[in-house]
């Protein structure tokens, strides 16, 4: 959801108790706070955003509060940090929640300073006839930063979301939205905990990311789809893996192998160099254990063009390189198995063998 924003290059608006009539209780006050916020101005994937932070305290609660703006949401804000020096700056947030005005200083690239916000009356009374009649001051002024809205919140409450007022919050901070619901549904995820949603949401793991990777063969739990983001997977890694390694890979597996740095190239390697009939498992072991093509090659060139996964693993472990191939040759030990290597290697001689 973009931010609605409404922003001043100076002064401040004029802010007091708003009043309306409310159903069986006569006149209503608006609810208010103070609190500190700070800003600095930053970039992501070459996009200048501000990050705006707020902390408030509220009947012994204390509430830190965070979001990140594209610059055209706090023009003022991010015009003023822009220009770098020091500034006064005032803008205002005004949501369907309530409204949030700030005045402060900036400082280069960084902002700090006071806020009020005032909530809605009208939205706390619209929120309790939806079943949200002892929502906080702290919580309505979370649903300001969220921007939740009294359609948003009847849109999830018709797709089975009735959920607690805090956990609504947590939906606007992480894009949890009705369209995310039905995309997911839509793909036979009906019904998802709204613990998962936000897990999704977290990781990334969207609707067109769950399609892909279902079409790629991995049709699974949500869990898994999570555990791929985490780790990197996507359908074009686990296609090219399958293709390089010529099996159906599992869910288990696939993350195996990207957490060890495994790709197709690497087995491509392995395999043009050593002409390994090497399992997945022997392959997760070598990169374990550092066989990398380069120290392929290296036994190669010192003789040994026809090791097992097994055998590249052992020499990694004990220490056995082309070095030490080519010295024990100088000395007049060659042709040496690869036990023998391994065995020279762990008793820092050759044994009885004679030259």
């Amino acid at each position: 959801m973009k931010a609605r924003t409404i922003a001043v290059a100076t002064g401040l608006f004029a802010t007091g108790l708003v009043t309306m009539p409310s159903a069986g209780h006569g006149l209503q006050q608006a609810p208010t706070l103070e609190g500190r916020w700070d800003a600095r101005l930053d970039e992501w994937n070459d996009e200048a955003r501000v990050q705006l932070n707020l902390r408030v305290r509220s009947g012994g609660e204390r509430s830190n509060s965070g979001r990140s703006y594209e610059a055209d949401d706090l023009p003022v804000l991010a015009q003023a940090l822009g220009r770098g020096g020091r500034t006064d700056v005032a803008f205002s947030i005004v949501r369907e929640a309530g409204r949030i005005d700030f005045d402060g200083t900036t400082d280069g690239d960084e902002a700090d300073g006071d806020f009020t916000w005032t909530g809605s009356t009208n939205f706390l009374s619209s929120m309790g006839r939806l079943g949200y009649d002892d929502l906080s001051p702290l919580q309505q002024f979370g649903m300001t930063m969220q921007d939740i809205t009294v359609a948003f919140t009847r849109a999830m409450q018709d797709r089975g979301y009735d959920v607690p007022a805090d956990e609504l919050i947590r939906f606007g901070l992480f894009g949890v939205t009705p369209e995310f619901v039905d995309a997911l549904a839509g793909l036979g995820h009906a019904r998802v905990e709204s613990e998962m949603l936000v897990k999704l949401r977290i990781h990334g793991a969207t609707p067109t990311y769950i399609a892909d990777m279902s079409a790629a063969g991995y049709d699974g739990e949500l869990e898994d789809y999570v555990r791929f983001r985490i780790h990197g997977v996507d359908s074009e890694f686990a296609g090219a893996m399958a293709r390089a390694l010529g099996q159906e890979i599992d869910s288990d597996d696939v993350v195996r192998l990207r957490i060890h740095g495994i790709d197709a190239e690497y087995v491509r390697q392995l395999g043009d160099l050593a002409r390994l009939d090497a399992s997945m498992e022997d392959m997760v072991r070598m990169k374990i254990h550092g066989v990398s093509a380069a120290f392929v090659r290296e036994m190669i060139d010192v003789g040994y063009a026809n090791l097992s996964a097994d055998d590249l693993v052992r020499f990694r472990i004990h220490g056995v390189e082309g070095e030490f191939v080519r010295d024990l040759a100088s000395r007049g030990y060659r042709d040496l198995t690869a036990d023998e290597l391994v065995r020279a290697k762990i008793m820092g001689r050759v044994g009885r063998r004679n030259p």
